[in-house]
């Protein structure tokens, strides 16, 4: 069922998938999380963010590319099926995710070193291959095959080896833009990946091969759309034979008609649970017939998630001034929404600011801080507020 709105491409689509065509592509970050995940997928009793993929256009493979881990945890759970977004094969990249780390002992890494046969390289490296930076020098991997997915493969065992030194590797991550900077400091080891083709994946995929954590990056054209789908819902299904499939899907097609998906101006966090299970919201769901019906999605969640009324929070530091207090008396009045100053340990001042997710916070951070006339800049954050009201359908009426 295509999204029956301007706001997202046409290309893609929401569909009920069988888990089995959704081969796992990367081993699990964190398995001992997957546990606690699948917990707070039946205790709240939804599965909130469909899986993101693309069909290749040519073998029709799915090739998943956002929700590995919720794959999985729905496994735990006994689904045997699970939501999808698919988007266009040409409207997502590929990349790579890199790693670097802060080396605080260099006798371990120089034992790693030997142990892995990590010698210097002062020529350019094929592209096939990972490339090691530590004390303005350049590295590489000896004696290894010199295709991706084999150095991706050893770059997993080295890390896994300094883990056993005591070193942690969680969150080691990192995207080109940051290890460009990392590689400045001599004291931290960086590790550039080579980076997969689509057609790459879909052969590994396909040969049932599963790649390392964080194997590569897919760049969407946004991100995880929160949906929340019953997993009471999702449970029924485990009876019904593959040929009923369709019928499932022409019924959430029905209800997917009565939802607007609306880009928000700023990508918000609202999770409770934020930095775990849930990516920062970018795309949420605006229902706009308030007589629907809905079986297959939590209409209570949805109300959550209506953008005109979602809210969402920052926190900064701040160095207090003299009219600090008066400002923030000011704009809270003005523009309807809450800011307090909390004091971290007794010492460090932080400004709190929650309001709609309509309203750009980082301006209003700006002006409470700032010498800026608050009577202009008042105008301009509602100015803008309103534009962003008028692009999205019916939303004079629901207000």
């Amino acid at each position: 069922m295509s999204i029956e709105s301007a706001m997202l491409s046409r290309e893609h689509s929401l569909e009920i998938v069988p888990i089995c065509a959704l081969r796992q592509t990367e081993e699990i970050v964190a398995p001992q999380k997957l546990a606690e995940l699948a917990a707070v997928l039946s205790k709240q009793g939804i599965f909130p963010t469909p899986v993101i993929a693309a069909r290749n256009p040519v073998t029709q493979t799915i090739l998943p590319l956002d929700g590995n881990h919720r794959r999985s945890a729905g496994l735990l759970c006994g689904l045997h099926y699970l939501p999808v977004m698919f988007v266009g094969w040409d409207e997502f990249k590929i990349d790579a995710w890199h790693r670097a780390l802060s080396i605080s002992n260099p006798e371990q890494l120089a034992a790693l070193f030997a142990r892995f046969n990590v010698t210097e390289s002062k020529k350019s490296t094929s592209v096939n291959q990972a490339v090691l930076f530590y004390g303005g020098k350049t590295y590489q991997f000896g004696a290894v095959k010199k295709n991706k997915l084999r150095q991706h493969q050893i770059t997993k065992d080295f890390f896994e080896a300094l883990a056993h030194f005591g070193v942690p590797i969680e969150n080691i991550a990192q995207v080109k833009t940051e290890t460009d900077e990392l590689k400045k400091d001599p004291s931290c080891l960086v590790v550039e990946l080579p980076k997969f083709t689509k057609n790459e994946l879909i052969e590994t995929i396909e040969s049932g091969i599963v790649l390392p954590p964080k194997a590569y990056r897919t760049l969407l054209p946004h991100g995880p759309i929160r949906l929340p789908v019953r997993m009471a819902f999702l449970q029924t299904l485990n009876a019904i034979p593959p040929e009923h499939l369709q019928a499932i899907n022409e019924k959430w097609a029905t209800e997917l008609e009565q939802i607007l998906f609306i880009p928000l101006p700023y990508e918000i966090n609202v999770s409770e649970d934020r930095d775990r299970y849930y990516d920062a919201l970018s795309v949420t769901p605006l229902v706009v017939n308030s007589n629907a019906d809905f079986e297959i999605l939590d209409p209570h969640e949805l109300g959550k998630l209506n953008p005109l009324a979602l809210k969402y929070s920052i926190i900064k530091i701040i160095n207090l001034q003299e009219d600090v207090h008066r400002r923030i008396e000011i704009l809270s009045q003005a523009l309807d929404i809450s800011i307090s100053i909390v004091k971290v340990m007794g010492k460090i001042d932080r400004l709190c600011i929650e309001g709609s997710a309509m309203m750009n916070l980082e301006t209003v951070f700006a002006l409470c801080v700032s010498k800026t006339p608050l009577e202009a800049g008042i105008a301009q954050i509602l100015a803008e507020r309103e534009k962003t009201l008028n692009t999205i359908d019916l939303s004079k009426e629901l207000l």
